[in-house]
């Protein structure tokens, strides 16, 4: 089935883009990471998340608007959830770890071997496994002079603990 009623309003294909939080030396991309504040603030005014939560959310995501978006989600209703009337470190902190056992559910042990090649700072091939983790943001690609592959930071913890 095509369901065309639906295809005529969602026609058109987007790619959100990767936001740049953090540069190569693992200095913050103040720029960046405002922007990413601002999409959140779109969404949720700003009297409704504590300052420091944002950070850990907005960092948590990666520079990934969807991730942030999700991370929002979840941390909202684990918010409602728990009686607060805002999102704070508890409420972000219980939407990453959930996300982060969605990444640990689909990483499978060659995967940790990879990720832990790009953690120790070697360069990685365009081998099969590497796409993959490319695909599913295990590993995210920034572009800025030039390209470079960082560990998705909410992978990070898992590949510390599970990894070779």
């Amino acid at each position: 089935m095509d369901f065309p009623q639906i295809k005529s309003n969602f026609d058109q294909h987007f790619v959100l883009p990767i936001v740049r939080i953090v540069e190569r030396n693992d200095a913050p991309a103040p720029e960046g990471r405002e922007t990413l504040k601002r999409v959140f603030h779109k969404r949720i005014r700003p009297n409704l998340v504590e300052p420091e939560t944002l950070d850990m959310l907005v960092t948590a995501s990666g520079g990934l608007i969807g991730m942030l978006i999700r991370l929002e989600l979840l941390a909202a209703e684990h918010a409602l959830a728990d009686g607060e009337d805002r999102l704070n470190t508890d409420s972000a902190e219980k939407a990453i770890a959930e996300v982060r056992g969605d990444f640990k559910a689909l990483l499978r042990p060659r995967d940790y071997d990879v990720l832990g090649r790009c953690l120790n700072g070697k360069r990685l091939t365009n081998e099969s496994t590497v796409q993959e983790l490319l695909y599913t943001s295990a590993l995210i690609e920034y572009h800025n002079h030039k390209p470079w592959i960082r560990v998705h930071p909410m992978v990070k913890p898992l590949v510390q603990e599970y990894g070779a």
